[in-house]
């Protein structure tokens, strides 16, 4: 029995070692080989679809690279191209040539540019040319949208700027910040605020020679009127009524406010004391300001609200006032012993524009805020100027995130603080509150968040400019 069992096993043995060359020639490594092929054209197809999203990105991040509008698209198609090559060398992975990817344009609205990059290469094979295979046709797409922008800008041009010799870096600085957006697409508009304040640049879609002119005529003189600074960018930001771009504030300062206005087409005037030579007293419109820094340690009396733009040859011109006014012709001076005290009752609730001088939003209470003020009595002490100045910037920065949101606006604030090394400090926390910043201890996830940069020293304002630029541009996509 056991003689007949092993030659038939031997005859076994001798058909698997027939077979399993047979199977590792026609079955096992055309599997593997497969295998190793496919995963290497699964690397190919990631990479030229990192190739093309690359160039896409890079291709819509470049319009601004002219002022031409005809000449935008091109230009910044050429430098997706190049975004292309560098992400896909020729001859990666044997893939060669790499030509150059096709780009398209096409406005989905008026508000956004959409650019479709489309790459084609020719993959090589190594094991599938076994079965006749020796190449594999890829094509990727490759599509940014970069949505349109609105930025107001507001800036703080304020005595403490020139003091401290950071007024030409701010203007320079300004400057590049300008050049970095599109002209023919996006929008930029210009506040500007001392004592008085000013719609300095309308919004234009033309404004690299012409807004960057201007900020190389900027003078930093007077006090710090914010709160009047931000309601008007804010009021012609929203006058836009451009529910399909980004709609940005950028917010400038080195210091404390420690300004208001009153009286502006009538809201909110000063009132008069009937003991005054004021006359008529039917309430004075102006601009009042106390500095309660320890350098400074000025008031400012009752001046014209607005200026005559840029340059501003004179930061304190006097109101037009009734006649009898104590404060007439002169109104600046130090201490408490305030000039206009004897002329003006009381500082109203509210300044011109709404913003409360002593409360805060519903939720806005925390820490400092809100700052405390006296509406009567003892009204004019600096402490209490400054301190009504901080309250009606931050109410400022709330109202105009309400009113975006039901105006339906997307809406998002950036504030920079840039830090005297002398002449006191920024308010770090009040930047965050207006920013709507994470990390601020009121931060409103209702909103959009924005961010605030704090500037230790003006050799490094440049790179918060162009961190704000980049940001809003990745928001634009």
């Amino acid at each position: 029995m056991s003689n007949h069992v092993r030659p038939a096993r031997r005859r076994q043995r001798g058909f698997i070692l027939t077979l399993y060359p047979l199977m590792m020639l026609f079955i096992i490594m055309p599997i593997v080989g497969l295998a190793i092929d496919a995963g290497i054209l699964y690397m190919i197809k990631g990479k030229l679809q990192v190739a093309v999203d690359g160039a896409a990105l890079g291709a819509a991040r470049s319009l601004n690279q002219s002022t031409v509008l005809a000449s935008q698209e091109p230009l910044a198609g050429a430098t997706g191209i190049r975004y292309y090559h560098a992400n896909f060398p020729n001859n990666w992975m044997g893939v060669t040539p790499v030509n150059d990817p096709t780009v398209s344009w096409a406005n989905s609205s008026t508000s956004t540019a959409v650019v479709d990059i489309t790459g084609t290469v020719i993959a090589p094979t190594w094991f599938m040319r076994i079965l006749g295979f020796n190449s594999v046709t890829m094509t990727a797409t490759g599509e940014a949208v970069r949505r349109n922008v609105n930025v107001m800008f507001v800036i703080d041009r304020s005595q403490s700027l020139s003091d401290e010799g950071n007024c030409p870096t701010l203007k320079t600085d300004a400057q590049a910040f300008v050049n970095s957006f599109v002209e023919g697409r996006d929008k930029l508009g210009m506040v500007t605020f001392g004592t008085s304040y000013n719609y300095d640049f309308a919004f234009n879609t033309t404004f690299h020679s012409t807004l960057t002119t201007d900020l190389s005529n900027l003078a930093c003189t007077g006090f710090t009127n914010a709160a009047a600074g931000f309601s008007t960018g804010f009021t012609q930001l929203k006058n836009l009524n451009d529910q399909f771009s980004l709609n940005v504030i950028v917010f400038f300062t080195d210091g404390e406010p420690n300004t208001m206005t009153f009286g502006v087409g009538g809201t909110s005037p000063l009132p008069v004391l009937s003991t005054s030579g004021c006359n008529p007293k039917t309430g004075i419109s102006g601009v009042i300001a106390g500095d309660a820094a320890a350098y400074y340690n000025a008031w400012g009396g009752v001046f014209n609200w607005t200026n005559g733009g840029i340059p501003v040859s004179s930061d304190f011109n006097v109101v037009s006032t009734p006649s009898g006014c104590s404060f007439s012709g002169n109104s600046l001076g130090s201490g408490n012993s305030a000039a206009f005290q004897n002329d003006i009752q009381q500082l109203p609730s509210t300044d011109a524009f709404g913003n409360s001088l002593n409360t805060t939003w519903a939720g806005g209470t925390n820490g400092s805020f809100p700052y405390s003020v006296s509406l009567t009595g003892n009204w004019y002490y600096l402490q209490n100027l400054e301190n009504a100045g901080i309250n009606t910037l931050d109410n400022a920065a709330q109202n105009a995130r309400v009113a975006a949101a039901a105006a339906g606006i997307p809406y998002v604030v950036y504030t920079i603080g840039l830090d005297p090394s002398v002449y006191g400090s920024v308010n770090q926390e009040l930047l965050r509150r207006i920013a709507n910043d994470k990390l601020s201890a009121v931060y409103q996830s209702t909103y959009t968040a924005g961010k605030f940069y704090y500037v230790p020293s003006a050799g490094q304002l440049s790179q918060a400019f162009a961190n704000i630029a980049s940001d809003i541009l990745r928001l634009a996509r």
